[in-house]
């Protein structure tokens, strides 16, 4: 770590985004990329497959409602309607269980960890990387994700029904004008909650990592540390959102107005891009961090780090020798 811990504190947006780059292509390059390809490369295919099926069935799932209206012998067109729905659930379960539960939070927990131990300068190997990913931290930033899911399913309906009301309100002919505005307003305020609740989940899933901290005691933990650092944590966000948006629309016109080679050719270039976005904003948000519990005057120095570290891997370490240890004295005593 090349910086007083005193200087952490003073890093805003640009600062942040420059040590996360610095941290990305460091010397530690190797654990990234093993990293990337363990669990970040498996999670974006697998997002990208989803995405694609949930689409096509879905479009398949609303030619058959159409067809079950018009057809006067129905029937076989519900059965195939019942067995896509089927196929989507699963479909869908699947990808929480294995592209969420296990690659997405394998990706969180093993960058979380690889950044803290840059920072505390700990001898670190991909190895120790992937017994903490997948066997100490794992339970509890499940259980945070969990949550953050609930919340977001919780807000997804409130939002939705407002919605609904607001577009009710603006198909009337007597509250057009108040439709307009309730819809405008319920709009501003999704994006406004949809922002916030993700950038409390961004710090908490660290916390989840580095501190003995779930569910909802890590996401009032991730409210605390932002304290004086959300517009800086808010920009972050806004960024990499920008920047996936702006690709989406990209490859879309371009794979729209060329052939075949440039369609392959943007799509591979746009993934490449997705791959490195999702580790760099992993990397980012350990940085943030570390920024906000510096704002906070909490020890960020190469040994209180350590001893995070060493609470989260050595803790159970040092059980299981002690328990070795009584296993090897019972037959002398």
């Amino acid at each position: 770590m090349d910086r007083e811990p005193e200087q952490f504190k003073h890093l805003g947006f640009a600062g942040i985004f420059k040590d996360g780059f610095k941290i990305t292509f460091s010397k530690e390059q190797s654990i990234f990329s093993k990293i990337l390809l363990a669990f970040i490369l498996p999670f974006c295919i697998l997002t990208m497959i989803h995405l694609e099926l949930s689409s096509y069935l879905s479009l398949k799932i609303y030619d058959h409602d159409i067809s079950i209206n018009d057809e006067p012998h129905h029937h076989r067109f519900k059965h195939k309607q019942v067995a896509e729905w089927i196929i989507f659930l699963v479909i869908n379960v699947s990808y929480f269980l294995i592209g969420i539960l296990v690659f997405y939070l394998f990706s969180i927990s093993s960058t979380t960890y690889t950044v803290a131990c840059i920072y505390a300068s700990k001898a670190n190997s991909f190895k120790q990387v992937l017994r903490t990913a997948t066997t100490k931290v794992w339970k509890r930033l499940a259980c945070t994700f969990v949550l953050y899911l609930f919340i977001q399913i919780v807000y997804g309906i409130i939002a939705s029904i407002f919605l609904a009301l607001a577009l009710a309100l603006a198909k009337s002919n007597h509250l057009r004008i108040l439709g307009f505005i309730l819809l405008i307003i319920v709009v501003i305020l999704f994006i406004m909650g949809f922002v916030y609740v993700n950038v409390i989940w961004g710090m908490a899933s660290v916390v989840s990592v580095l501190e003995d901290s779930r569910g909802l005691r890590a996401m009032k933990r991730s409210k605390g540390l932002l304290k004086g650092k959300m517009k800086v944590a808010i920009a972050i966000f806004v960024v990499f959102q920008v920047v996936l948006i702006g690709m989406q629309v990209g490859y879309s016109i371009l794979a729209s107005i060329g052939g075949l080679g440039v369609r392959l050719g943007v799509g591979i270039v746009c993934f490449f891009v997705l791959l490195m976005m999702c580790l760099l904003g992993l990397v980012v948000e350990t940085v943030l961090y570390i920024v906000c519990k510096s704002c906070h005057h909490e020890r960020v120095d190469q040994a209180s780090l350590a001893d995070i570290l060493e609470g989260n891997v050595g803790r159970y370490d040092r059980v299981g020798e002690m328990e070795k240890g009584v296993q090897l004295e019972q037959p002398r005593v």
